[in-house]
């Protein structure tokens, strides 16, 4: 990672992982350089977990985002957007932990060649049942804001994490 990041014009290095080792290495990640890590989490139920990843991790997962925040990494999460999905838990879930939530597609290749999953605006009608509508001219910006904060409102806290300064804005764009 080192090397990685002393190549001119590399503003940061991250790491995306399962998160089931990450408490045991997030210090070491990041003395080698490493700026964030994006941890792949469907679900925050420890059953569900345990069937869709084979493996009874749920809470080694969590102690990991716990460690990459104490080390200094900016954390995000990642969640498949699925038909089984629970957006509202993840949501709240991110918001707890004071970390953002990104929805990804499932990726078409191998059996997700064949997947149908629900469509992104069906998402986005189920947030904002939840959490309220953005005017239109808002709409991009802060659904963004709100997906990738994790927050209940069109409006990000401007202390998304005690180690950052940055303001909403960048931070969606960082984290975009």
């Amino acid at each position: 990672m080192q090397k990685i990041k002393a190549v001119p014009g590399t503003a940061s290095v991250g790491i995306t992982t399962n998160g089931v080792r990450l408490a045991s290495c997030a210090r070491d990640l990041k003395a080698a350089g490493c700026d964030s890590v994006n941890v792949s989490l469907d679900t925050v139920d420890a059953a569900e977990f345990a069937a869709l990843t084979g493996r009874d991790a749920l809470e080694q997962v969590k102690q990991g985002i716990c460690a990459a925040k104490e080390a200094g990494l900016l954390v995000k999460l990642n969640a498949v957007h699925r038909k089984e999905l629970h957006a509202q838990e993840l949501i709240e879930f991110a918001e707890q932990e004071k970390v953002p939530v990104r929805f990804i597609e499932v990726m078409p290749v191998g059996a997700g060649k064949s997947y149908v999953g629900p469509s992104n605006e069906a998402l986005k009608t189920e947030l904002e049942q939840w959490y309220g509508a953005c005017t239109p001219d808002q709409e991009k910006k802060e659904t963004v804001l709100r997906l990738m904060c994790g927050t209940k409102s069109c409006r990000c806290p401007s202390d998304l994490s005690a180690r950052s300064t940055e303001s909403s804005a960048e931070a969606a764009t960082a984290y975009g």
